[in-house]
């Protein structure tokens, strides 16, 4: 297939052509998809093609995961793939950027569930997986990446789930690690990049380089600002007790998102967090990366290799 990566012989490293950022939504995608988008023409003239978030849900994959249809979904499959297939045959790669690729905020709320079935999610885009050859996902602490979500999403009216149910997502294992062993029974022949949180999350120059190994964007400048930040922490906790979450009253004030978790669930679900790192990097040690922290790796020298979860 001529968008099959490929390996340098010399450092055994992915040489990625055609690259699909899956997410994941509050570890600074929309940060790196601002630098993509306004690194896209430049881009484009030294033959990288680059789609995010701008186009995906207006154009690119608008018919194809956003507004579905069963009558003519193949139709428009087939369509994306000839587009992608001919920018591959013209020497060219492609970078497509969509943290709604394997879910949504919402519909992890709604279900108290990291991610669910994201291979089954990332099938809609059909025939189109078999072309990529890489994929690019962050994780970050669950602890830390439901209250960035539960913020942002109470901040634009979802409704807060009880206390019981974050008490129950406190308890969880390792789910990233079994997200990441779905992605990689799913998809064997994939090449899988993770990056932690706080890994390069402010500098997208660097995120993009490391991640796809591609360095034609290194003499522009780069892109640092925080984006699409969660909304005011106490004045949403003050509404949303007045609503009636009286329960968030017996937890302090986080300061810049919601405390919905107790500090002994904290502290579990940072143990928790560790192993499931340790977990990805085994299960990726052939197969993919994984982008640390220095102080991460630093831990993570104390613990045992992981199995998968």
């Amino acid at each position: 297939m001529r968008g099959a990566a490929m390996v340098c012989a010399m450092s055994g490293e992915q040489i990625s052509r055609f690259v699909l950022h899956v997410g994941a939504h509050r570890t600074g995608s929309t940060l790196f998809q601002e630098y993509m988008f306004k690194r896209k023409p430049a881009a484009l003239e030294r033959g990288i093609v680059i789609d995010g978030i701008m186009q995906t849900r207006q154009e690119l994959l608008a018919r194809v995961i956003y507004d579905a249809r069963p009558e003519t979904i193949g139709e428009e499959q087939a369509r994306l793939c000839d587009w992608v297939r001919q920018h591959l045959d013209e020497g060219r790669r492609v970078l497509i950027s969509d943290e709604n690729l394997i879910g949504t905020m919402e519909r992890n709320l709604a279900e108290r569930v990291l991610y669910p079935m994201p291979a089954t999610r990332l099938a809609r885009l059909g025939p189109l997986m078999e072309m990529a050859d890489t994929l690019y996902l962050s994780v970050r602490s669950p602890a830390e990446w439901w209250t960035s979500c539960v913020t942002y999403l109470c901040a634009r009216g979802a409704i807060l789930p009880d206390r019981a149910a974050f008490a129950a997502l406190a308890r969880v294992r390792r789910p990233w690690a079994k997200l990441v062993g779905e992605l990689a029974a799913a998809f064997p022949e994939k090449w899988l990049v993770v990056r932690e949180f706080g890994y390069q999350t402010g500098n997208p120059k660097r995120q993009f380089r490391e991640v796809t190994r591609w360095d034609d964007l290194g003499d522009f400048p780069n892109l640092k600002k925080r984006a699409n930040s969660s909304k005011d922490a106490g004045a949403l906790r003050a509404r949303l007790i007045a609503g009636g979450a009286d329960w968030l009253e017996e937890l302090p004030d986080e300061g810049d998102g919601l405390r919905v978790f107790t500090e002994d669930e904290r502290r579990r679900m940072a143990a928790d967090y560790l192993e499931d790192l340790a977990a990805i990097r085994t299960v990726l040690k052939t197969r993919g990366r994984v982008l640390l922290r220095p102080e991460t790796k630093a831990r993570l020298r104390d613990l045992p290799e992981q199995g998968a979860a």
